[in-house]
């Protein structure tokens, strides 16, 4: 369910970029970065990108981003990218790893004024996304180890979509595996402990191992 209380700052952008399907893949992750990027120079907050689309701050969610599109055989139309944050809103209950609000930030510990998030976000976004689409996803992906929760050589657990859909319990269940690094197409590469073989994952749930 998609919740936006006041207090928030909840924004959908239309997008059309120049691209074929395979190329547009990446688009989560670029977003992510800049937005982690724009909010930590403007707030000076730590945060980082949950691949493949949340944003996370001391280890606990403080937003997301949902990409829909449209296309014309192979050919993008329009991508519409759904980003909520939670900013001065009481984080969501339910939230496995925990939600935060920006104003709990270390160091920040007040109100913020949503104007100066929309501006940061929107001033982010907008730079990255231009350079995604004249440079492609090699700089983000060279930006990508900077902000990342997850490391190489972090042992995480890994759900398939299935998975997810049944529900589990935090740290329970999943395939083990070691993060390997981010693909050209922007790719979350592991290597499964049991199996000792390389996979790139595209929709999977990923969440860092508690043993």
């Amino acid at each position: 369910a998609w919740r936006s209380p006041k207090g928030g700052a909840w924004f959908s952008l239309i997008l059309r970029p120049d691209l074929e399907l395979q190329g547009v893949e990446p688009l989560p992750l670029v977003l992510g970065v800049a937005l982690a990027d724009a909010l930590r120079k403007s707030f000076d907050v730590p945060v980082r990108v949950k691949w493949p689309n949340d944003l996370y701050l001391e280890g606990r969610k403080l937003g997301g981003i949902l990409i829909e599109l449209s296309a014309s055989g192979a050919h993008v139309d329009w991508a519409i990218a759904g980003i909520g944050l939670n900013v001065n809103n009481p984080p969501p209950q339910g939230v496995r790893e925990g939600a935060i609000a920006l104003r709990e930030a270390p160091g920040l510990g007040r109100p913020v004024v949503l104007e100066d998030v929309y501006a940061s976000a929107l001033t982010g976004v907008a730079r990255g996304y231009r350079r995604f689409c004249e440079e492609g996803f090699e700089p983000v992906r060279a930006a990508w180890p900077e902000v990342s929760m997850l490391r190489e050589g972090d042992r995480v657990r890994v759900w398939s979509m299935a998975e997810r859909g049944r529900g589990r319990g935090r740290g329970r269940g999943g395939e083990a595996a070691r993060v390997r690094g981010l693909s050209p197409r922007g790719r979350l590469v592991v290597e499964w402990e049991r199996a000792r073989r390389v996979a790139e994952l595209t929709a999977e749930e990923v969440t860092l191992a508690l043993s």
